[in-house]
């Protein structure tokens, strides 16, 4: 019999040489954006509901909808949005999961965005899409008998904005296919992905506890260590290195453990990640720049009334990127990182900018 394995690359190559473009793309969901002529408006009042449909005889899933609508009113209110019984505008999100067959693959689809419109807002995600559908593919075909085969479930996810009127003004859908019946889980970067497009306040800074200096080693090893992550803005996992001892870590990599929740959460949400590995903007499709990158976010830490400043660099290899530098930059250190990114989003911005203003 016949198969076909998705091979990763070992840990030995993962962790070793110089900074490259990585090649093993993290899997990205299909991805479609509408909207009409009227545009939610930044700070707006929303109603949330979520509703699902999973074909497994589950029993009650009543936990998971409450999970799925906790993580949805978390990214409206980290973009300005207030979730309020008084509101003008309602978001409604609904998903199902259906069995999807077998498959070979764990996790075999790597699809693209079909977006009727992109906005200045999601520039970022769009151009990690772009860049992980030009990279080789990173699977080899061979045979072997016996082969197992994984069950493949398929997720279908939709955010619609409807009016006072309940008139619809915008939807965002998406599908994926996944071995996980984690869906709570599952439908986080969909949806991370689908409101990008959305309008953000700059002055809509999250919240996280610090973590204690007495548990800086069990954080790492429980959250950090074998555990890939996957950001909305790069098209590669994200590993934190694994060396002999967590120590090392955090005396060389991991500065200001106590902000290690920001610095998880920054991994996974970020929208623009700044390409570090060319000066040069001109071809922000070119994979040479990518070899390494900067992520950038402002958070409040514990009970702490003055925003932190957080930098990540992270270093490319050929099965991803490695969490090179995790800190609490300095003013300094932070406004040189805003002003390259400042360059990096009106590059984009000019790239992608297709059409003669009327």
């Amino acid at each position: 019999m016949k198969r076909v394995l998705l091979i990763h690359v070992i840990s030995v190559i993962l962790f070793a040489g110089c900074a490259v473009t990585p090649s093993l793309k993290a899997p990205r969901p299909w991805i479609n954006v509408k909207r009409g002529v009227f545009v939610l408006p930044e700070g707006a009042n929303v109603k949330t509901e979520v509703k699902g449909n999973v074909f497994l005889p589950l029993g009650d899933n009543s936990l998971s909808i409450a999970s799925i609508e906790n993580v949805l009113n978390n990214l409206l209110e980290r973009r300005g949005y207030t979730v309020t019984t008084q509101f003008n505008y309602s978001i409604k999100l609904s998903f199902s999961v259906i069995n999807g067959g077998k498959s070979f693959f764990k996790n075999d689809r790597f699809s693209s965005y079909d977006y009727s419109y992109v906005t200045p807002n999601s520039l970022g995600v769009f151009v990690a899409q772009q860049i992980s559908e030009s990279s080789p593919q990173n699977i080899l075909i061979h045979t072997e008998r016996n082969a197992p085969q994984y069950d493949i479930y398929k997720y279908v996810l939709s955010v619609a904005i409807y009016d006072k009127k309940e008139e619809l003004i915008w939807k965002g859908e998406s599908v994926w296919d996944s071995s996980s019946l984690n869906f709570d889980v599952q439908i986080l970067p969909s949806l991370q992905v689908i409101l990008s497009n959305l309008p953000r306040k700059s002055d809509a800074v999250p919240r996280f506890p610090k973590v204690k200096e007495d548990s800086w080693n069990t954080f790492l090893r429980v959250k950090c260590i074998d555990a890939s992550f996957v950001c909305p803005a790069l098209p590669y996992f994200i590993q934190f290195p694994d060396p002999a001892t967590n120590s090392y870590i955090i005396n060389n990599k991991v500065k200001n453990p106590e902000a290690f929740e920001a610095y998880l959460d920054l991994i996974q949400t970020a929208e623009y990640a700044l390409p570090l590995g060319n000066t040069d903007f001109s071809d922000p499709l070119d994979r040479d720049n990518w070899s390494k990158v900067m992520l950038s976010g402002e958070y409040y830490l514990g009970n702490d009334q003055e925003k932190t400043k957080i930098l990540i660099r992270l270093r490319g290899t050929l099965g991803g990127y490695v969490v090179e530098k995790c800190m609490i930059a300095d003013e300094e250190e932070y406004n040189e990182n805003s002003v390259k990114m400042a360059e990096w989003k009106t590059a984009l911005h000019d790239y992608f900018d297709f059409y003669e203003n009327d």
